[in-house]
This record gives structure tokens, sequence and C-alpha cells, in this order.
């Protein structure tokens, strides 16, 4: 009985390893594809009138995750500056079904994207952001946000 047991809990153990291994490939699988950008969104709630910016891709923009592990990003501008090309290059890996880690490079440090949606068309991701501004009595004050980049196939 007791190697019945064993058995039993191996099975068990080697069946849940191999469903979250099937599921990364699934998460995997969709995410290396070419997104368009939809919107880019940078919103800070703690500052007073809970600041926004959002950009608005145009269909030349887009994310894609390549089967090399690079993460190309291309659009035409940003929240902050509208008219400036944006082009990056970072190798990134998978961590798990929900977080995405980006290598820093030349342009930039690391960063993780958290996946809030992926499916066949639609991909939601999220980052923690930061600024600086000044309050109404000329104080310096940190502010901590959320980038949110909605992508679609």
């Amino acid at each position: 009985m007791k190697t019945f047991s064993l058995i039993l809990a191996f099975l068990f153990a080697l069946f849940t390893s191999c469903n979250k291994t099937t599921q990364s490939l699934s998460v995997l699988a969709l995410l290396q594809n070419r997104w368009v950008l939809l919107s880019e969104d940078y919103s800070y709630p703690t500052i007073p009138n809970a600041m926004t910016n959002v950009y608005n891709g145009v269909s030349s923009d887009y994310y894609q995750f390549n089967s090399n592990d690079t993460l190309i990003s291309s659009q035409a501008g940003s929240p902050v500056a509208p008219n400036y090309p944006i082009k990056s290059i970072h190798k990134y890996s998978l961590q798990n079904d929900k977080s995405i880690f980006l290598y820093g490079n030349i342009n930039g440090p690391s960063d993780t994207l958290t996946i809030q949606k992926i499916t066949t068309d639609s991909l939601v991701l999220t980052s923690p952001t930061y600024i600086t501004y000044v309050d109404s009595s000329r104080n310096y004050v940190d502010a901590t946000g959320v980038i949110t980049i909605r992508l679609f196939r």
C-alpha cells in the first residue's frame, strides 16, 4: 500500500509539473507574435487631479516578441513626446505566465512587464513608472504610477 501511495504521489507531481509547463508554453506561444499598439497610458493617481498621459497608437506602431527572446518595439511617438519616433530592442524572458522580464540595453535599464490579459487577439501589459513633479508649494515630489500598454492583432 505504501508503494502504491508513493507511485500515486509521484504521478500527481509529474502531472502538475507538466501541466504548468504546457500552460507556460501556451502563454509563450500567444506572446510570440507581432502586436499592434492600440494605446499607451501613463497614469499617476497620487498626483492631484490624477495626471494621465495617453498615446494612441498609429498603424505602424508595434511590439514584436520573437522566438529568439528579443522584443522589438517601434512607435511613431509617446505620451510625453508625440512626434518623436521610438524604436528599441530588448532581450526578454517569460518569468511565469504573468511576468516578462526585459533585460537592460544601451537605451535604458531592465524592467518587468506584467501580463494583465493575453488572448489570441489582445494583450494588455502594465509596468510601474515614476515621475518627479513640482507641487503647488513649489516642492519637488516623487510620484508612482502605472503604464498600461494595450496591443492587438
